[in-house]
């Protein structure tokens, strides 16, 4: 396809084509970027898995008019024959595309990205960290060998994006980055009524339950256990997870042990579910690392109550007491009292739904982050 000499191709790469936050990110600004001004093509692997197919990004993409390129080689772990057969890959796709610009996501992306571009002299290499991976809580050789990784990332990239200003200045080794904030668009959420009605065809919901609930990756990173085990004290509460990944086993079989089964329901990935939220009279996220949660703008949109943890960019959305609770990572016993309290106060519940709305309405546009990163492009 013949580009005008007057748009911008932009490559957007990103290792995985599930649907979490960074791909929410990467579809966002694709097809929010002025097609007079840009052409935004956009190149994933599958979900997870080698051998895996393209997930729910690439349908989403192609539905928004905008070309998918499928990476045969991206995989979520490390593969060291795959990660050279991956970069020349890339090498290749860069080449035949010849972008203006490669917008990269996630760590794997970054990296081999990075290295492919200043290889084949992409002129403008673009990274956006949303959430250092060395601050997930792993051993101190992983964390080491990531920040390694990152450290060479944003060396081969000529420019840095971060969700957050928390990760801004935890960039390794101090380098400058930009802060923009992810920003959410208006969005039509089914009314409570509705949306319980549709949670109950999924899940043996009581009509006048006390629903807690979160809309999260089934990953390690998410702290999904501590919020299962915050349920035992929590007598009469009902507790929704919708999403799916690689810890339902290992969260059933903690459901099972605390007898949770009627109480805790694990939903799985549900294509509607930010639609859904209203359902829920309190929203968490327990996260044990964090960019600048996509879900916590989407809740605030849609006026609930949120408790969230102190990490990464969390505290840049949520004012302790004012629009939300805030709790330390790993802590069942604080994560119950949090949900006690607001259970047991529904002006406070209102008062911090009202006041996050407001706060995510002013400060989370999607057209602000839009803007913003396309400065960056063209700065």
């Amino acid at each position: 396809m013949m580009t005008s000499s007057k748009r911008k191709k932009v490559l957007f790469v990103i290792t995985k084509s599930n649907f979490g936050g960074a791909q929410r990110y990467v579809y966002d600004l694709a097809s929010s970027l002025s097609k007079d001004r840009f052409e935004a093509v956009v190149a994933f692997g599958g979900t997870g898995t080698p051998g895996s197919s393209a997930g729910k990004l690439e349908a989403m993409l192609k539905k928004a008019g905008i070309r998918t390129i499928f990476i045969q080689n991206f995989a979520r772990d490390i593969f060291i024959f795959k990660e050279f057969l991956a970069l020349f890959e890339l090498m290749s796709l860069f080449r035949k595309e010849k972008p203006d610009i490669i917008h990269l996501n996630s760590s794997k992306a970054g990296g081999l990205g990075a290295l492919a571009g200043r290889l084949t002299l992409i002129p403008n290499i673009v990274y956006t960290s949303h959430g250092w991976a060395y601050n997930e809580p792993v051993s101190g050789v992983t964390k080491l060998f990531r920040w390694t990784a990152a450290l060479a990332t944003v060396f081969l990239c000529h420019k840095i994006i971060s969700v957050s200003h928390f990760d801004m200045t935890h960039a390794p080794l101090g380098i400058k980055a930009t802060a923009i904030h992810n920003g959410v668009a208006e969005f039509n959420f089914l009314p409570q009524g509705e949306a319980r009605k549709e949670l109950s065809e999924r899940a043996s919901v009581p009509d006048e339950a006390f629903i807690i609930g979160t809309i999260a990756e089934l990953h390690p990173s998410k702290g999904l256990a501590t919020l299962i085990t915050s349920a035992v004290t929590l007598e009469g509460t009902q507790i929704i997870i919708m999403g799916e990944g690689q810890l339902r086993a290992s969260l059933e079989a903690l459901i099972r042990k605390h007898g949770l089964e009627s109480r805790v329901h694990l939903l799985g990935f549900i294509d509607n579910a930010p639609t859904l939220l209203k359902a829920f009279d309190v929203f968490v996220l327990p996260s044990q690392k964090e960019g600048l949660g996509y879900v916590l703008l989407e809740a605030g949109s849609a006026g609930l109550p949120v408790i969230a943890t102190t990490v990464g960019g969390i505290p840049e959305i949520i004012d302790d007491g004012i629009s939300g609770t805030l709790i330390t990572p790993n802590d069942p016993t604080g994560l119950a009292k949090a949900i006690q309290e607001l259970i047991e106060n529904p002006n406070t519940r209102r008062s911090y739904g009202e006041t996050l709305q407001s706060k995510v309405a002013r400060d989370f546009s999607l057209a602000e982050m839009v803007e913003k990163t396309v400065h960056i492009y063209t700065a």
